[in-house]
């Protein structure tokens, strides 16, 4: 199973997450459980809207593959 990282930023109030292989696929939430949950949520939508307009989406998201939230 492929393995994508989801980069996490913490701010003073917030957190703020991103995906390199997705340029524009991001989430802002106020606690990590929050954040994970919103992620997915964001990348399953991202891909989906990408797949309707007829774009080719990255080979990584083709099969199954795994989310790792890296905490910064």
């Amino acid at each position: 199973m492929v393995q994508i990282i989801v980069n996490v930023e913490q701010g003073e109030y917030s957190y703020g997450a991103f995906c390199d292989e997705l340029p524009g696929c991001v989430a802002v939430a106020t606690s990590r459980p929050e954040i994970e949950q919103k992620m997915k949520r964001a990348i399953a939508e991202h891909l989906e809207h990408t797949k309707k307009k007829g774009e080719e989406v990255p080979d990584l998201f083709d099969g199954p593959y795994d989310l790792r939230f890296v905490y910064h």
